[in-house]
């Protein structure tokens, strides 16, 4: 093999191998994002980025959540409807080492209103996002921007959360013993989450 060839092999091998760690990592992300709304940590507050004012959010998960097994036959699992990420079946996939691939994640971003988008683990982008009513006299509007302009607006502040969010668990993740004092709390409850549905489903028999 040419020295060229092999260079350019060596060069597709880390591509991949990057890939794979940032899907990682944003599976990573997305299941710490899942247990800090489940613990009372889903709030937030970081700057507007088009006015000088701090905005507050309180976020959750909304209807969807696609779970995806890295080995075995059961590769993916897509939960929709109602609230499945407490459902049984979420608790489950947990369990077994599922890891999460997208949910979609709504927000209350005082004063805008409400967001609705699905984030996904290998790019982290908001998909089919959801803005806020601008007619509602409850949200924010600026009268003096265009429609569209005020789409953008809107879709910039949404960006933004997701970045405070995603910097927000970088700094953890990044600390000296990220397993033992962080990842281990993300751990043990999935543990109850699954032990839980045991209790519940034996007490149903």
């Amino acid at each position: 093999m040419s020295e060229n060839m092999t260079e350019s092999k060596e060069f597709v091998d880390n591509i991949e191998a990057l890939s794979r760690a940032k899907v990682f990592l944003g599976s990573e992300f997305l299941t710490w994002l899942w247990f800090s709304i489940e613990n009372d940590s889903a709030k937030a507050r970081f700057p507007d980025p088009n006015y000088e004012r701090q905005l507050t959010a309180e976020f959750w998960i909304d209807d969807k959540v696609v779970l995806q097994a890295t080995t075995g036959l059961s590769h993916e699992q897509i939960l929709k409807g109602g609230d499945p990420s407490k459902s049984g079946e979420a608790a489950m996939a947990l369990a077994s080492g599922k890891n999460v691939r997208e949910l979609k994640l709504g927000a209350r971003i005082k004063p805008y209103g409400e967001f609705v988008a699905t984030l996904k683990s290998e790019d982290m982008q908001p998909r089919s996002l959801k803005l806020p009513d601008t007619s509602d006299p409850a949200n924010f509007s600026d009268p003096d921007l265009p429609a569209p302009m005020l789409r953008l607006l809107q879709t910039d502040v949404y960006l933004h959360l997701v970045q405070t969010l995603f910097t927000r668990f970088l700094k953890s993740r990044m600390k000296e013993g990220w397993e033992k004092e962080h990842w281990s709390d993300v751990k043990n409850w999935i543990k109850s989450r699954y032990n839980g549905q045991l209790s519940e489903s034996g007490s149903l028999h």
